[in-house]
This record gives structure tokens, sequence and C-alpha cells, in this order.
């Protein structure tokens, strides 16, 4: 189902105004989008034995569970569906890490070409932390890394999101990998 720009605007205003109803109808209108965006998180973090179907269906969950007036518009929308995502799968990568240092032994996969894939949760729980400590400095700088690295977001539209010019976001982006690398290189997460 293809929809159009005002139409899901107009779904997230009524959203925003406190229409539960608008989200059921939005859900499947942007259903391709946030996939798209879980498809490059779960990549990103290795997939970790989760699928973008799930992940989208857990997010609709987090969200209908949150106060709607959150929404602003539809670049607003992604960037937090984006950031609940990785909140997702951050708990999701601590859960297996909690049962994994409880068992004592990590589960092989059956899938021989996953056989070989490193597991990437230790890494991404860094940065996670950093992320959270990042967050108490410079918020923007977090918002501007969710939008870029979990979201997929141009820096236009990361510009659009944030309601600051292009100039800004490149300038910032500079700024906040230039911080995570050097907070994971000293490894105090």
């Amino acid at each position: 189902m293809v929809a159009s720009g005002p139409e899901i605007t107009a779904l997230l205003s009524r959203y925003g105004d406190g229409d539960t109803a608008a989200l059921s109808e939005l859900m499947p209108l942007v259903y391709g989008e946030l996939k798209k965006i879980a498809s490059r998180q779960l990549r990103g973090m290795g997939g970790n034995g989760l699928n973008t179907t799930g992940l989208v269906n857990d997010l609709y969950i987090k969200i209908a569970s949150q106060d709607p007036r959150a929404v602003n518009n539809r670049g607003h929308f992604y960037a937090l569906a984006a950031r609940a995502m990785r909140n997702l799968l951050v708990d999701h990568l601590r859960a297996r890490s909690a049962a994994k240092r409880n068992d004592g032994e990590a589960p092989l996969p059956l899938d021989e070409e996953l056989a070989g894939t490193p597991d990437l949760s230790a890494f991404w729980l860094n940065v996670d932390g950093a992320l959270t400590e990042l967050s108490e400095k410079d918020p923007r700088l977090v918002k501007l890394l969710e939008c870029r690295v979990f979201g997929g977001y141009s820096f236009q539209e990361t510009a659009d999101v944030l309601e600051v010019s292009l100039r800004t976001v490149e300038r910032d982006w500079m700024r906040a990998k230039a911080w995570l690398r050097t907070r994971l290189d000293r490894g105090e997460t």
C-alpha cells in the first residue's frame, strides 16, 4: 500500500492529538519504511536472532504504549521509531548476554553461514552505554547519531528532523563520530 505524505501527516496529527485509532491506520502505511529501518539496524548489529518483522511488531507495541503527543511530524516519527528500535535491540542483546552467562555455554548456530559471524553484542552494548553518557552532555549529538546510524537518514533528512541547518548537521556529525570513536577506543563503557 503506497501512502501519500499528506495522508501520513494527517494520521500523525490525529494520533498526536490523542486519537489512538489513527495509529492502527498509520502502521500499514509506514510499515515498509519501518522494515527498512529495522533491516539496517539488524544488519549493523549482526542480526542476533531477530528478524525485521518481529522488530517492527515489537516497535508497534512500544509506540502504542507511549504518549501519542511525543510525535510531531513524519521525520520525528521515524526518528523516534529508530530510537525505539535501538532500545529494543539493546534490551534483546542484554537479555541474550545474561542468558549466555547463566547457561555457561553459548548455543551453536544451526546455520553454517552464521557459524562464522562474530557476536557483536558486546560492541553494541558499549555503543549504547556511550550514547547514554553522551545524552547527558549533548542530547542533540545522540539524536544525530540515532538518525544517521540507526535510522539511515541522509544529512538533509537529519537536519530536517533536528530542525537545524545542513551545515550544523555536518559539523555535529564530525564531532559525534570523533567523540564516539574516542570513547569506544578507551573502552570506558
